[in-house]
């Protein structure tokens, strides 16, 4: 795995968009430099944990740095970079298009991109050419490239109870939007179900959301029953418009059952949340 070279220097804070160098150890004096303030600590904390192979713990306080400071580009990048190395490619990758669209000019946004665009590639050869080995992508941390003023501002923003309470809001308004989407489909109410989604929803090999809504109907209401339960739900707040939720389903009906992991992408639209992108990123055998 990347290890991440000295974050703070004495002298000024690492500039530009440049990636951390590889196989550079982080020395002590870069985990337990002075803070100036939450943004800063919190930096800190993700090296440590980064420095101690603790990539589950480093995840943990990038997600909650998203949420106080969305749209920051380090942030979001590294919070991509080691969703990248928990294997959770398809949240990463959308990470990664949304920085880019915003912030064309980051050169270690596009590559980290690419090369989750050649190992989906490499997954989808594989299955033509079995032998060839996998390269997982590793991705590029961005270092920390504000001045102490930026620093201080981005704090003050953060205190903002209104910002807050912005985020736990939509937190749950598309937590309830995830529970009204299976509560539809287990109900088997075909329009509420189809509702969920945006307007303009299709999928890869139907042309229309009206096709795909048709091809959904029968499997919507053609079992006598079904159940869907979910589990393990993650949210992911890529901006104030785009939520993502990661969880485990778990599907039964008397035509089928299985379990799978899946990624929704909810859309903030002026009808309420709705799901713009549904990906099975993995499936459980029974």
């Amino acid at each position: 795995m990347f290890c991440l070279a000295s974050l703070f220097s004495t002298a000024q804070l690492l500039a530009s968009d440049k990636p951390l160098p590889v196989n550079e150890d982080i020395s002590t004096k870069a985990v337990e430099a002075p803070k100036t303030g939450d943004y800063q600590t919190s930096y800190a904390e993700v090296l440590k944990y980064i420095k101690t192979n603790n990539d589950a713990k480093a995840l943990d306080v990038l997600r909650e740095m998203a949420k106080d400071y969305p749209g920051d580009v380090q942030v979001q990048n590294n919070l991509a970079v080691l969703l990248t190395r928990q294997k959770k490619y398809e949240q990463a990758q959308k990470i990664f298009e949304t920085l880019l669209t915003n912030n064309p000019e980051y050169g270690v946004v596009f590559n980290n991109l690419n090369e989750l665009y050649a190992f989906q590639a490499q997954k989808a050869y594989k299955q033509v050419f079995a032998d060839s080995p996998l390269v997982r992508p590793k991705g590029n941390l961005l270092t920390l490239n504000k001045t102490p003023e930026a620093i201080a501002e981005l704090d003050r923003l953060k205190s903002d109870p209104a910002k807050r309470k912005s985020f736990e809001l939509i937190e749950t308004q598309v937590r309830k939007a995830l529970e009204d989407w299976r509560i539809a489909w287990t109900k088997q109410r075909y329009e509420a179900y189809i509702n969920a989604y945006v307007p303009d929803f299709k999928v890869e090999g139907l042309e229309t959301h009206e096709q795909w809504a048709k091809q959904r109907k029968w499997s919507v209401l053609g079992p006598s029953k079904i159940e869907v339960k979910l589990s393990d739900i993650e949210l992911l707040i890529v901006n104030d418009d785009l939520v993502s939720a990661s969880f485990v389903q778990n599907y039964q009906s008397n035509r089928y059952q299985d379990s799978i992991k899946k990624v929704l992408y909810f859309k903030r639209l002026a009808s309420g949340w709705k799901i713009s992108q549904e990906m099975t990123v993995e499936v459980f055998l029974k």
